[in-house]
């Protein structure tokens, strides 16, 4: 029952159109604070190329930020799966999940409120925040950690580092507040679906990992071109995703990897 609910509300939100007083830009942003939150996207991922031009950055330096980067991406992704108001279709009994860590949850019915100014946490929604959590542990650190074996030399912290972690940081966290919290974004997305998230930032580390060794002679036009795509990348995700574009989802690549 709860899956056809969400469907039917997802299928209505996409066939309604959009108020005419709204926004509509070539990206799909429609409201003020889209287009300032995309600003601010394109701002903290470009925070970097400061260290590959100003101070020479090798690709150890990026490497430790957009690992620092993926942790928090996941933390917060976790975060938020917890607030998610739609219900994820696999709470419905014909597609119940007992591979989901605390799966019993998902038939937990009712929320909690823990604070005024925040949306209710729906106890539905934490097996799906403990997944995310676990793949982190038991993919991306791991992945992590064999990129900084790769390494000839360990990496020394330094504070352009620490600004464009704190940069990027800020933007997740101003996506987090600004956004998910003060436009409600909670109320149209299920905790299926805030796991896309992780998996981007998961393939990332992996597509990153083989060329490690080849890039630690790499320029500055080379890293700069990283940092440049990965800047468009993050851009056209936050667009897609508010656009109600297509996007990538974690729970259904795992699915049709027969691991769900």
């Amino acid at each position: 029952m709860l899956a056809t609910v969400y469907l039917l509300k997802r299928r209505s939100a996409l066939q309604s159109p959009p108020p005419k007083d709204e926004i509509d830009s070539q990206l799909g942003l429609k409201t003020p604070r889209q287009v300032v939150g995309l600003l601010a996207v394109i701002a903290g991922n470009l925070t970097p190329l400061v260290g590959v031009v100003v101070f020479e950055w090798s690709v150890v330096p990026l490497l430790v930020i957009y690992f620092c980067e993926a942790f928090i991406t996941a933390l917060i992704a976790a975060v938020k799966a917890l607030f998610a108001e739609l219900g994820s279709p696999t709470e419905d009994i014909s597609t119940y999940t007992p591979s989901l860590p605390l799966a019993s949850l998902q038939w937990k019915r009712g929320s909690l409120t823990v604070h005024a100014r925040l949306p209710p946490i729906y106890p539905r929604n934490i097996p799906y925040s403990a997944l995310i959590v676990s793949l982190w542990l038991v993919i991306g650190l791991p992945v992590g950690l064999l990129a900084w074996a790769t390494l000839d030399s360990p990496p020394v912290l330094s504070i352009g580092m620490a600004l464009s972690v704190i940069a990027l940081l800020s933007t997740r966290l101003g996506e987090f507040r600004y956004e998910f919290i003060g436009d409600r974004r909670f109320d149209d997305t299920s905790a299926r679906e805030i796991g896309r998230v992780l998996t981007q930032q998961v393939l990332g580390l992996y597509l990153i990992v083989p060329f490690i060794t080849n890039l630690s002679d790499a320029g500055p036009f080379m890293l700069g071109a990283i940092v440049a795509i990965r800047t468009i990348i993050e851009a056209y995700r936050y667009s897609v995703d508010r656009s109600g574009g297509p996007s990538v989802s974690l729970f259904s690549q795992l699915e049709g990897a027969g691991l769900l």
